[in-house]
């Protein structure tokens, strides 16, 4: 519990310090039988530039090493745009 708590605050406090939006997110626990670990699935929206969303998911993965990116959706609404919107799909893994 203490490890969710951590990673959810640690992906909400460096959100603003990259300067990236984030729209909501999703949480789900995943134990499978016969695992010494748990998967928690994270999808986070976020709307930024590349460099800073960029940035929000290196730090991410350098303050919490058990996170792993899985998946990152990216769209924007023209060519022109150097505004982002980013689904990011991360998985923080927990001791059961």
């Amino acid at each position: 519990a203490l490890r969710r708590r951590h990673a959810r605050r640690a992906g909400h406090r460096l959100q603003p310090e990259r300067g990236v939006e984030l729209h909501g997110s999703d949480y789900r626990l995943v134990s499978d039988k016969g695992s010494r670990l748990a998967r928690y699935e994270m999808i986070l929206p976020v709307r930024g530039s590349y460099p800073q969303i960029r940035a929000f998911i290196a730090d991410m993965l350098v303050t919490i090493p058990a996170v792993a990116l899985v998946d990152m959706i990216i769209k924007r609404e023209d060519i022109k745009s150097g505004r982002l919107e980013v689904r990011l799909s991360l998985n923080l893994y927990l001791n059961q």
